[in-house]
């Protein structure tokens, strides 16, 4: 090569890395050319992660190769800064779709999508029902005929009240003999509650009127009933044949877990501890009275006022979380979930109770939410007039928080609906009396 040749190619290499370079720092660091109105921006990415795994990825409308990562995320990069319409999508399956911003180098991630088969596999528990109780995967259920089944075994006749957490006792009120009975499951036993109660009262040279308005077992302490008559509330151990008067009056309204028995008189919430026998004020609904009340074991107390307001008791402190609520959970003591209906607005809010975060979402349908189960913290249930739906919120980081990311209709023609958020089954008694369960949940939460 001659010498003049040799520095045409030099100079022509210097020019090449002179604009070549830049191009490739600037693409190194985010940088690329937007065709459509022909300036350099900083692109974006979204990850994505679904269930089932190999659901199609789809941004406006076109179809993208799944490059799947070590947590099985998707991540979909090289993304102009803008709105995206993003689909994920299975044969068979209902479909979810939205809209998704990217921003300049973020990634915008949707890491909680879960499709619901288009026809999800039912089993058939039992039909000829009148309503269902669940606690685990331990189901009471109630037939036409008045009869109480567990485990298809006849238990007695009469109205499921209460049980203890292994379900070997359980409560029952039998309309027909007007009285509540205890059910030894275990030894086939039945103890008629209102005759030990007049039995122990007379002992103790009461007069009480020992008819029995309301009663529950506490499930932690099976030996532990608590009992309000029309006069008087009583905490009854019927082993040891010990009976304490808690309230020289009638309460309507209690919880009863651990040690602890939580009731409502008027405005006060009071508390009793069974292994200190110490009674307190808890805290104070001022002009509420209490509706319903629910204590964790770990002793997070939620308070439903007639009203339709909601308090929470945690640790020392009350507040109320909503002017009306009309159906709330637990969730792990950590979260209160429930269904708000403001103004004519229906929304789910989820509460974080240890950081005070509250998280929304505008249901589209203004029908009235009976009963909401969680499947986890993004993934609800709902029972929305008789259809049982399957709804996603965004994630409180998400770019869509807010929203109602996914909403799938698992059936139309319930009464009622239990999720066992440990075992992960739907359980549906239908308007044909027919229970049914569903397990498709248990791979996806």
């Amino acid at each position: 090569m001659s010498r003049k040749a040799r520095r045409i190619v030099f100079y022509a290499l210097v020019a090449v890395f002179f604009v070549a370079g830049p191009l490739v720092v600037f693409f190194s660091k985010g940088w690329r050319f937007d065709l459509e109105d022909f300036t350099l921006k900083k692109a974006g990415a979204i990850a994505v992660k679904t269930l089932p795994k190999d659901a199609k990825i789809y941004i406006n409308n076109k179809e993208q190769k799944r490059k799947t990562g070590f947590l099985n995320e998707t991540e979909l990069f090289n993304l102009f800064p803008k709105n995206y319409s993003l689909k994920i999508a299975k044969e068979e399956f209902m479909p979810w779709e939205n809209y998704i911003e990217v921003e300049e180098e973020k990634v915008a991630e949707e890491k909680n999508i879960i499709l619901v088969p288009q026809k999800l596999e039912r089993e058939k528990v039992a039909e000829g029902i009148e309503y269902f109780q669940t606690k685990g995967e331990n189901v009471i259920i109630k037939d036409l005929k008045g009869n109480l089944l567990k485990e298809e075994k006849n238990i007695g006749k009469g109205d499921f009240i209460s049980a203890s957490l292994n379900f070997e006792r359980i409560l029952i009120y039998d309309k027909a003999k007007k009285g509540f009975f205890l059910k030894n499951l275990k030894e086939g036993s039945s103890l008629n509650l209102g005759v030990l109660l007049n039995n122990l009262s007379t002992r103790e040279g009461r007069k009480d009127a020992t008819v029995i308005k309301k009663a529950k077992i506490n499930p932690d302490n099976a030996q532990e009933i608590v009992i309000s008559t029309e006069k008087t509330f009583y905490l009854l151990n019927y082993e040891k044949m010990f009976l304490n008067i808690l309230e020289n009056e009638s309460v309507a309204v209690f919880d009863f877990s651990g040690n602890e028995i939580v009731y409502g008189r008027r405005e006060k919430i009071y508390s009793y501890n069974t292994a200190s026998k110490e009674k307190k004020v808890l805290t104070d609904i001022k002009g509420e009275e209490a509706s319903k009340i629910e204590r964790s074991v770990e002793g997070v107390v939620l308070i439903s006022a007639k009203s339709g307001a909601l308090y929470v008791f945690s640790g020392t402190e009350t507040e109320k979380i909503s002017e009306q609520a009309q159906s709330f959970v637990l969730v792990n003591n950590k979260k209160v979930v429930f269904i708000e209906n403001k103004q004519g607005e229906i929304k789910i809010v989820i509460i974080d109770l240890k950081n005070k975060e509250r998280r929304e979402a505008l249901l589209g349908n203004k029908e009235v939410v009976t009963a909401i189960r969680c499947g986890d913290e993004n993934h609800f249930f709902i029972l929305q007039g008789q259809k049982i739906l399957f709804i996603e919120i965004a994630d409180k980081n998400s770019t869509l928080e807010g929203k109602i990311l996914y909403q799938a209709e698992i059936d139309n023609r319930a009464i009622s609906f239990y999720f066992n958020e440990s075992g992960k089954t739907l359980f549906i008694l239908n308007t044909k009396g027919v229970l049914e369960k569903i397990n498709y949940f248990k791979e996806v939460l």
